[in-house]
């Protein structure tokens, strides 16, 4: 599962967002590679270079956030590793994050970085959640500030046990209430699962 958000709005977001999509599905379904670090080490490499990123002067410095999971349906084991975007995990009645590289996918990125890789056991009850920056970097309210991170978290504590349809009801009209007349400022992906399925009788 792959949760990305690339830099740029309009026209350039969506060439960014062609190109990552078409690189990603070549390393994934072409080349075999599974592991969530190295899936975004080579997407890092391909992006430059289809970009002729190679810090010329003029050249772009576009590129992306991104986390990724693979799950390991034997072991019940899951792999994450993030570019700028963190892991959440529900559990105990808070929601714990596990950290991502404080680095982008392409840009400025040095072509040999590597990405750490959390491995998480999976247990009955843990839910996860991966998402853009853009719901908690949304002004509105009553001083037309940040929704924030903090908020955020909170507010997906509170219906993390509901079904993942009402939950996505419950964030869109949070984000619609927050934003008040204030008009929306970037895209917003929000992506929650948990792995209850493989752990029924």
């Amino acid at each position: 599962m792959v949760c990305a958000d690339c830099t740029g709005h309009g026209v350039p977001g969506a060439f960014m967002s062609m190109i990552g999509s078409d690189r990603l599905n070549n390393i994934v379904n072409e080349l075999r590679v599974v592991n969530p670090g190295r899936i975004l080490s080579e997407l890092s490499r391909a992006i430059k270079k289809s970009l002729k990123q190679d810090g010329e002067k003029g050249s772009t410095r576009d590129g992306m956030d991104a986390a990724i999971c693979m799950i390991d349906l034997d072991k019940k084991t899951m792999l994450y590793a993030g570019a700028n975007r963190p892991l959440w995990i529900v559990k105990d009645g808070q929601v714990e994050e596990v950290k991502a590289n404080k680095v982008a996918v392409a840009g400025f990125t040095p072509d040999d970085q590597v990405f750490d890789e959390h491995e998480i056991q999976l247990k009955e009850g843990l839910k996860f959640y991966m998402t853009s920056d853009g719901y908690a970097d949304q002004f509105g309210g009553d001083k037309g500030k940040k929704y924030m991170v903090k908020n955020m978290k909170e507010f997906i504590l509170q219906h993390c046990f509901e079904d993942y349809s009402l939950q996505r009801d419950q964030l869109e009209k949070e984000l619609e209430r927050w934003m008040g007349d204030h008009e929306q400022i970037d895209d917003v992906c929000v992506i929650g699962f948990d792995t209850s399925s493989f752990f029924k009788k």
